[in-house]
């Protein structure tokens, strides 16, 4: 059982290296595991040592990193244009179908890049490829549910 100030069950303590140990999971004699959310994800990790902040931080990092990747989109290595969080009341909201997200953003990117001629070309290139992938993939579906159901009966 975790215990906090005077051994009350429950209360969060933050040791020295910033770890609060309502995190612990479990001390044993090779580590402690500690459990924490990296962008409303569960992550649980087994560190050598409670005094290793540098290990913990080192964890945060890579797990960030491999959530990146696994996402497919880094974005720290993106340029974003500035947020304005406010709006001016003339200004009209786009609505995007999901399927059509990832267009979306490449097409915002591609608006983006003024002088870089060979990063422009191939974000180009880029949406050129997925838009010709979404086609195919729309005409094998087509192509599929005609053999299987036929053509289908068109109002006239």
């Amino acid at each position: 059982m975790i215990t906090g100030k005077n051994n009350e069950p429950g209360k969060t303590r933050t040791s020295a290296n910033g770890i609060h140990s309502n995190r612990i999971l479990g001390r044993g004699a090779s580590g402690t595991a500690y459990h924490d959310f990296i962008e409303d994800i569960q992550v649980a990790v087994k560190m050598l040592s409670l005094s290793s902040v540098h290990g913990y931080q080192q964890f945060v990092a890579e797990a960030t990193d491999k959530l990146s990747l696994f996402e497919g989109f880094d974005p720290a290595s993106t340029n974003f244009p500035p947020n304005n969080n406010i709006l001016p009341p003339q200004t009209s909201i786009e609505v995007v179908n999901q399927r059509d997200t990832d267009l979306f953003f490449m097409w915002q990117r591609y608006k983006i890049l003024e002088h870089e001629a060979e990063e422009k070309a191939q974000a180009l290139k880029k949406i050129r490829e997925t838009v010709n992938h979404k086609n195919h993939i729309d005409g094998s579906v087509k192509l599929i549910g005609t053999s299987l159901f036929g053509v289908p009966k068109v109002k006239q």
